[in-house]
This record gives structure tokens, sequence and C-alpha cells, in this order.
């Protein structure tokens, strides 16, 4: 997982927040990211605004992109929606990267 998450600090992101199932990465300029702790490939989940730029990228390079919306409570940078439970929880696309260079590439291209 490191390689990823220098990837992330090279491109100006910052850790501010971890729980054992997500961590949060933050620009300077307040946009976030999760990365999801728990899965044996590296993913990462990106706010909902994001889900058509997600969707391509992983239909270019061959990569799996979640069929539907992330769910987690700790996401709380992110918009709010009802999933399965009573309440609204916090929701984002969910993209599992191969190596840190398809990272660096989806991330330069969304946040340029």
């Amino acid at each position: 997982m490191e390689p990823f998450l220098d990837a992330l600090k090279s491109l100006g992101f910052s850790q501010t927040r971890r729980t054992s199932k997500v961590i949060e990465y933050q620009l300077p300029s307040r946009e976030s990211v999760y990365v999801l702790t728990q899965n044996k490939t590296f993913s990462l989940v990106v706010a909902p605004d994001h889900d058509a730029a997600l969707r391509s990228f992983a239909d270019r390079k061959a990569l799996k992109a979640n069929p539907g919306y992330y769910h987690n409570i700790h996401m709380t940078r992110f918009p709010k929606r009802i999933n399965t439970g009573r309440g609204p929880t916090h929701y984002g696309s969910k993209l599992e990267f191969r190596t840190s260079g398809e990272l660096l590439d989806f991330l330069s291209t969304l946040f340029r």
C-alpha cells in the first residue's frame, strides 16, 4: 500500500483522518478522497460528483469500478443518501487500482 500512499502525497494530498476502515486524504483546495484499508487491492473513493469521470477512466484503463456507490459513515466530507439503513449515510464512487501509476494518472486527470 505504501507506493499508493506515496503517490497521494506526491500530488499534494495529506492525511487528515484515519479510522479502522478508511483513511481520509485532502488537497489544500479541500478536495477529499478516501482510501479503503481493509481491501486486498488498493481502493480509492472519490466524491459522487466525480462518478462520470471515474467510470470513463475505469473503462479506458480496464479497471474495476464499483457498480454502485460505496457507503461509509466515516466519509464525512461526502454527501449523504439513504442506502439500506433507516438513515442517510455518506457515499462516494469507488475504484480499484493495480499500480500507483494508474492512481497518479487518475488523480492528475481529476484534480488538474
